[in-house]
């Protein structure tokens, strides 16, 4: 990574609110470290999702755990494998976490189809990502409209 751009947790939840729906709740565990990194999209790509993938597969989590171990199970471990990831970072300043959270939304915008993802403010914005793939995936204006709870 390079030099890594920070933001106050006022000015994440900002921008969580202005990204996600009108009735977005955004959760108080966004205000427990005072600044957030902001990881580049490059560093995303490269490093941190190719090896969340390979944590997931040493872990066995495509495995049997379907049953158990949905959609927000697997956002969470992706914003936990992010807290670590900055742990060894080398260069994050003086932040204190990577600017990296859930997000809970409505497939298609339709209220029947919930859906659990894990999202980041990286250097370019604002992107999603689907933990269960380690991929970044596209939201419709719809989806990004129903976004209801981030954490």
């Amino acid at each position: 990574m390079s030099t890594i751009k920070t933001i106050t947790s006022a000015d994440l939840v900002a921008r969580i609110a202005a990204e996600g729906g009108a009735n977005v709740n955004v959760g108080l565990s966004l205000y427990r470290d005072a600044t957030y990194a902001l990881p580049s999209l490059a560093y995303l790509r490269a490093v941190m999702l190719p090896a969340f993938e390979v944590y997931q597969r040493k872990e066995d989590v495509w495995g049997g755990w379907a049953v158990r171990y949905d959609c927000d199970n697997y956002a969470n471990e992706l914003v936990t494998f992010a807290a670590r990831c900055f742990a060894h970072a080398r260069d994050a300043g003086e932040a204190d976490g990577f600017a990296v959270y859930r997000v809970f939304y409505c497939i298609d915008g339709d209220t029947t189809k919930r859906h659990a993802i894990a999202a980041a403010l990286t250097d370019k914005g604002i992107v999603y990502i689907e933990p269960q793939t380690a991929r970044i995936v596209e939201l419709t204006d719809d989806e990004k409209g129903s976004i209801y709870h981030a954490y």
